[in-house]
């Protein structure tokens, strides 16, 4: 880990493949909870004075496969997604875009192997990104856990 500060989390156990949802503060950069992707349950949180300043670090690490922001501003939103570069994003919300079956989903760049030949090479080359918008005003608790037979149940309907 770099120099960050653990807020709250880092309790791990390889026995049982757990991680605990973890939350760093005080992360810079280049410290090495930014060098890679993140797939577990870790959120490392920095600070910035302007969205300039977010572009840049973006800018200089390879494209992503998802990117976020949450803003209420459709401006800010936009400049988002037209500044950055990634597989996949999403505004106000994380990882529902890939749930959809109507969302293309995978990488460019490092992360995008895809098909070939004839229209899915130029599908593939052409970057077709998801973006998935979730208002606001609205929020669905089932979506959260604790998750119960009734909110599973619910979820399958939704996702149909």
């Amino acid at each position: 880990m770099g120099n960050g500060q653990i807020i709250t989390g880092g309790i791990t156990n390889p026995e049982e493949c757990y991680v605990a949802p973890t939350i760093i503060t005080d992360v810079k950069p280049d410290d090495p909870e930014m060098q890679e992707e993140i797939f577990g349950p870790i959120l490392p949180v920095t600070t910035f004075i302007d969205f300039a300043e977010v572009f840049s670090i973006i800018g200089r690490h390879p494209k992503p496969l998802a990117a976020y922001i949450f803003t209420g501003s459709k401006e800010l939103a936009r400049e988002f997604l037209s500044v950055t570069q990634c597989g996949s994003a999403a505004v106000n919300d994380t990882v529902m875009q890939i749930a959809s079956p109507y969302l293309p989903f995978g990488g460019i760049g490092t992360n995008g192997m895809g098909r070939y030949h004839g229209r899915k090479s130029f599908e593939t080359f052409s970057n077709m990104r998801s973006v998935m918008e979730k208002s606001n005003l609205v929020d669905i608790p089932v979506r959260y856990p604790p998750y119960t037979s009734v909110k599973e149940k619910a979820l399958k309907l939704l996702m149909r």
